[in-house]
């Protein structure tokens, strides 16, 4: 039977000791453990007292150095007013340009209800006539030939002016964009300027450069299927006119031939410096040579130095006694004979479909009227005659400078002579 431990004998837990057992001697008397009372002491409490007076330090120096000081400069400076208005930011997208066809007029409408007051208001409608007709003056007085032929002081001799009333005001332009504004952001249409619009659709869509290079295209794609069909032996229309195509092949053929041959023997063919060739000497020519060969013989020389040959050029090559270059070499010469054809379609084309910077369609404003009509000024030597195309704004009364065309119909003397007696 095995002797077990008494788990309530404080003094052998604390020692370590072992219990007496049945015929095991036992040791000395344990020692007498003496309990002692400890009081554990909390640092934080006296950290916090430090953090407490460090906090209250710093927020009398802010209060009574940094708070007043700037309390009292806020005081003196005048507030800020804030703008309540902002622009907000408009941001083009591309491509999304378009042209909007306006509704007609109403009898309601302001602008029709401006068109029946002008058209009741007789000296304002003359007070058109006249400013048209001192606009038209003015341009003619800036036209050298007109004034040499008219002479200097012209008048308005006749004029005749008529009012048109459009039915819809002129179309308008818009696109989309990302706006940016104090509400948020979203995706916005604005209105822009027609030329504006002219010059966009101009830069995104050069229809114009388009069309003519696909007219070069088709130009030459014709051109190089005609000249293998002839190269292969088929004719399919004899009576067509491709002399010309046939002719740059030949050329393009003898001019290939001529830059394989070695230089060594171009250069053997060439003829002397100090000699004329033997295939162009003329007929009697001997005398000549030989009155050459006297005056060389007769006239010193010091030294031995060749004629120049940048004169003597070759017929179908680079100038005799000099070198080929790279574009003698490798063909570009034929390359761009190939090629004029197409090109001069391509000229033509864009000729036809190209529109200057000079003249944009610019549309006048809302509520515009036509005023078309022709101006006759007289001088001393002869009169002219033009026209004019305009609009007139009944809302500003004014006429819109932008829109104002004048064309010459005809410059005429006074006395005309005939040309021979």
């Amino acid at each position: 039977m095995r002797w077990q431990r008494n788990v309530f004998n404080l003094g052998v837990r604390a020692n370590g000791g072992i219990l007496a057992r049945p015929g095991v001697a036992q040791g000395p008397h344990p020692q007498t453990i003496q309990l002692q009372r400890v009081k554990i002491r909390r640092k934080w409490l006296k950290r916090a007292a430090t953090a407490g007076v460090i906090y209250v330090v710093c927020y009398e120096v802010w209060t009574t150095s940094v708070s007043s000081v700037l309390t009292k400069f806020l005081k003196d400076v005048e507030p800020i007013e804030k703008e309540e208005d902002t622009e907000p930011l408009f941001i083009a997208l591309p491509f999304t340009q378009k042209m909007v066809e306006p509704k007609p007029y109403r009898g309601s409408d302001p602008e029709w209800q401006a068109f029946a007051k002008f058209s009741r208001d007789v000296p304002l409608m003359t007070g058109v006539h006249k400013a048209v007709a001192a606009y038209a003056k003015r341009q003619v007085e800036l036209h050298p030939p007109t004034i040499r032929a008219c002479g200097q002081e012209i008048k308005v001799s006749r004029l005749w002016v008529e009012f048109q009333y459009p039915y819809k005001p002129p179309p308008t332009f818009e696109r989309l964009g990302i706006m940016i504004d104090d509400e948020g952001i979203s995706i916005a249409s604005e209105e822009i300027d027609p030329a504006l619009a002219f010059k966009i659709n101009r830069a995104l869509w050069p229809s114009a450069l388009t069309q003519s290079l696909w007219s070069f295209s088709t130009a030459l794609m014709k051109q190089n299927f005609l000249g293998v069909v002839q190269y292969l032996g088929f004719n399919p229309n004899p009576n067509n006119t491709s002399a010309n195509v046939q002719q740059a092949i030949d050329k393009m053929r003898q001019r290939i031939d001529k830059s394989q041959q070695p230089m060594e023997k171009t250069e053997s063919k060439h003829p002397s410096p100090n000699t004329l060739p033997q295939a162009t000497k003329p007929q009697g020519a001997e005398g000549s040579s030989a009155s050459i060969d006297r005056s060389s013989a007769d006239t010193p020389h010091t030294t031995t130095r060749p004629l120049p040959t940048s004169g003597s050029v070759s017929p179908n090559g680079p100038p005799l006694g000099k070198p080929q270059s790279a574009k003698d070499i490798y063909g570009i010469n034929q390359v761009s004979e190939h090629t004029s054809g197409p090109l001069q379609a391509f000229k033509k084309k864009f000729a036809q479909t190209w529109r200057p910077w000079r003249m944009p369609p610019n549309y006048p404003p809302r509520g515009s009227l036509k005023v078309l009509g022709m101006v006759e000024l007289t001088g001393p030597r002869g009169k002219v005659v033009v026209d004019v195309f305009a609009w007139f704004n009944p809302a500003t009364n004014t006429i819109d400078t932008s829109t104002i065309k004048i064309f010459l119909r005809s410059v005429s003397p006074k006395v005309q002579e005939p040309l021979r007696n």
